[in-house]
């Protein structure tokens, strides 16, 4: 901020380039060691948390200039906030009514992040000479929402991407919570509920609703489809065949980003057949980098690319997701060490419900 000052650039220029700057400084301190990777085109997580940062700042600018404020004083806060809420998240764990453990912010936590911001922000803005008021305001209101939110029909109005896998019920009126918001679960992914063809917040909570036993009735139903399982795995697998639970989740077809229990956690109908793919690779034994090249040429090109890659090999992308994207990637992923973990349980003769659905 100071080069603006000093050498009279733009203050949007600055703002992005010392973004830049922090999240290259943040990898290479090791600070983010869980996501430490290369920051280049592909790589969209980096990418996404900067554009999230900048639209913080346009969604701050809005909401000050709809109040008669300044733009630019809400800008500053905003994505002042919404960095301070990254670096200071400090989550412990606690024990919720189910017996499940989540991993939450304390109140005090949050209202200390929720100061740090205030205070930075309008440190910023006196520096400038933009409104401090505007500026901590718009701070305030970037950090206290980071999660996602349901309104009271479970609709999802928002999610704010921050590593708090939380969901919150509360009460909306013109698009923002007016009461104290109740925890009512986690999502298993952070940005579950947001579309990654939109980037929009999307879909319904089914609270309480659990979709375990229909994963895994299907998972066992590949796993003993007999002569051709893995050609049967790659027909049903198919959009709108049987394994394609968004499409055929019985009561909820269609809605790809209706949410339900998993493992004690929430994930969307578009999650679920993404999970259910990966646990059906691994218990037919197919190897992921193989499930992920087939996968990568279904969704760069339907049935002509699946076709093209089973004739020629033909990638359509590079190692590890050739093709695919981070949503459909991490969830086949993970569903994958299910399969295998179900392959095991199978190996040792271990019938336990909490090995079989381990």
């Amino acid at each position: 901020m100071a080069d603006s000052l000093l050498y009279g650039t733009s203050l949007e220029d600055n703002l992005k380039k010392q973004l830049t700057n922090q999240l290259i400084d943040a990898a290479a301190s090791g600070i983010y060691s869980d996501i430490i990777k290369p920051l280049d085109a592909n790589d969209t997580g980096i990418i996404n948390n900067s554009i999230h940062k900048i639209s913080a700042g346009l969604t701050g600018c809005v909401a000050a200039k709809a109040k008669g404020e300044t733009c630019k004083a809400g800008a500053l806060g905003a994505m002042i906030g919404e960095m301070v809420g990254d670096w200071m998240t400090n989550r412990y764990p606690a024990v919720m009514i189910d017996g499940k453990t989540a991993y939450i912010l304390s109140d005090q936590d949050k209202q200390k992040i929720i100061n740090t911001a205030k205070l930075l922000s309008a440190s910023a803005a006196l520096l400038y000479e933009f409104d401090v008021n505007t500026a901590s305001a718009s701070a305030e209101e970037a950090v206290r929402w980071n999660a996602t939110y349901i309104d009271k029909n479970n609709e999802v109005k928002k999610v704010i991407l921050n590593g708090d896998k939380g969901i919150y019920k509360c009460n909306f009126q013109n698009n923002k919570c007016i009461d104290n918001p109740i925890k009512i679960g986690e999502s298993m992914f952070e940005d579950a509920f947001i579309s990654p063809d939109t980037g929009n917040a999307v879909g319904k909570v089914y609270i309480g609703e659990s979709i375990d036993n229909y994963i895994y009735k299907l998972n066992n139903q590949a796993w003993n489809e007999g002569a051709f399982s893995k050609e049967w795995f790659a027909y049903n697998s198919l959009p709108g065949k049987k394994y394609d639970i968004k499409s055929t989740f019985p009561g909820h077809e269609g809605n790809s980003y209706h949410g339900f229990l998993f493992k004690g956690k929430y994930i969307t109908l578009r999650e679920g057949g993404n999970i259910l793919a990966g646990m059906n690779a691994a218990t037919l034994g197919i190897s992921f980098d193989e499930f992920q090249k087939t996968s990568g040429a279904l969704h760069a090109d339907g049935i002509k690319g699946l076709l093209k890659y089973r004739t020629t090999g033909y990638s359509y992308g590079t190692y590890p997701r050739y093709g695919e994207i981070d949503y459909q990637y991490l969830r086949s992923k993970y569903g994958y060490q299910l399969g295998l973990q179900r392959i095991e349980c199978n190996i040792s003769g271990n019938n336990n419900i909490n090995c079989i659905y381990k």
